[in-house]
C-alpha cells in the first residue's frame, strides 16, 4: 500500500512532534525547563541552573536564578517532578518550600 504526499507529510509531522515531547520530558531537568519555558519565561528557562533539592517524599527542583511572576510579586523556584511513565517527567510549580 503506497501513502499519499499528504500522508507522507501528516507522518513526518506527526512523528515530529512525538518525538520533541519525548526529548523534552526525558529527565526531570528537561522537564523543569520545558514548564518554564512555556510558561512563557524563555530567558530563564534556557540559562537557569536546576539543582535536586533534598526531599524525603517528593521530588522538588530549585531553580535560580528563579523566574519572577510580575502579577504576584513572588519568585518561582520550586517545581515538583512525577514520574508519568517509564520514560516521562512531568513538573509543576511546587510553591514556597
Amino acid at each position: 500500500m503506497r501513502l499519499s504526499r499528504k500522508n507522507k507529510i501528516l507522518f513526518s509531522i506527526v512523528s515530529l512532534i512525538f518525538i520533541l515531547f519525548f526529548v523534552l520530558h526525558s529527565t526531570p531537568e528537561i522537564a523543569v525547563r520545558t514548564n518554564i519555558f512555556f510558561s512563557g519565561y524563555f530567558k530563564e528557562g534556557l540559562t537557569s541552573k536546576v539543582q535536586e533539592k533534598n526531599s524525603s517524599e517528593k521530588q522538588l527542583l530549585v531553580v535560580s536564578p528563579p523566574p519572577f511572576e510580575k502579577s504576584t510579586h513572588s519568585s518561582l523556584e520550586t517545581y515538583q517532578v512525577h514520574k508519568v511513565c517509564i520514560f516521562f517527567y512531568w513538573a509543576d510549580y511546587y510553591g514556597e518550600v
